[in-house]
Parts: structure tokens; sequence; C-alpha cells
């Protein structure tokens, strides 16, 4: 495998965490850090985006710094029925985010980015993203008319369980 130099033109940030900046899902240490990690990101002139469990009040998607940070709101649907935060629920929460964020990010942000000829990151921030990282790799395995070899040097998956 090549590696090239990360830089704004050529790489995508995507971040996956439970917290998030609203403070609906900001129930600690986890949120400040993926909000400090994608303004800092952001800053850089990164493209990032941040997928959390979002206020089901707020817009499902709302786009920063000139569309450079994309928040993905995440289970808004599910917190409707739990107004006490990120946490209240998380079962039914856990599995919508497993279930749906692989190929919304796989349709929606890696191949649009792969079109352009650019890197994708991808950032799991908690063990409750182990899940969404690990069917991201099965689903991409899975892929139909795709080079597995081709997505593999062009996409990157860290993890961080705390």
């Amino acid at each position: 495998m090549r590696w090239r130099k990360i830089t704004p033109e050529n790489t995508e940030f995507v971040m996956l965490c439970f917290e998030g900046p609203d403070q609906y899902s900001f129930a600690g240490g986890l949120g400040a850090r993926v909000n400090h990690l994608s303004l800092a990101l952001v800053k850089m002139g990164f493209t990032t985006h941040l997928f959390f469990i979002g206020d089901p009040d707020l817009q499902g998607e709302e786009i920063h710094f000139r569309g450079r940070l994309i928040l993905h709101r995440w289970c808004q649907w599910i917190s409707r029925y739990y107004p006490n935060g990120v946490y209240e629920g998380e079962e039914g929460k856990l599995c919508d985010f497993t279930e749906s964020i692989p190929r919304f990010v796989k349709e929606h942000v890696v191949k649009p980015a792969l079109a352009k000829g650019k890197l994708v990151v991808i950032l799991g921030e908690e063990w409750q993203t182990g899940d969404v990282s690990i069917e991201r790799c099965a689903s991409r395995r899975r892929s139909e008319g795709q080079s597995c070899d081709v997505l593999e040097r062009q996409q990157h998956l860290l993890l961080r369980s705390d």
C-alpha cells in the first residue's frame, strides 16, 4: 500500500460517536473530545462529518464553516421518546446507529469522496461505535462489483474504545 500525505485537498474525515455537541448529547468527556477534534480538523481545512445521537428538536443535518463541518444528528426518531439525553434508551439507539450508519456513510460520504480521488478516514469514538465500524468493513467486503483492494487502500478506519 502506497501512502500519500494526508491533506485537506485529498482527505475527508468521518467521526462516529454517541455523544456530540448538542446539549442533549453532551454527557461529558466524549462529547467535549469529539467537538474539539472535529473543530480542530475543520480549522486545519479538512471536511469533517460528525455523526452522533442528536437532539430530536434540531435539524438532522447542519452544515458549518463553509461546508467543512457537517453535523449528522442520528436516531432522532428514537430520541423523541427519550427526552433525558443521549444514554436514555441506549439499546434502541445503539441498534439503529449500528444498522443505519454504515450504509449512509458508504453512499453519502465514502463513494462521493472516492469518486473525487480522496481518502476517507473513519474515526470511531467509544465502544458503541465498534459494531458500526465492524459492519462497515463487512459491508465493504460483501459489496458487489467493487474492488475491496481499492477501497481498503483509500479508506482507513480508526477505533478508540473507552
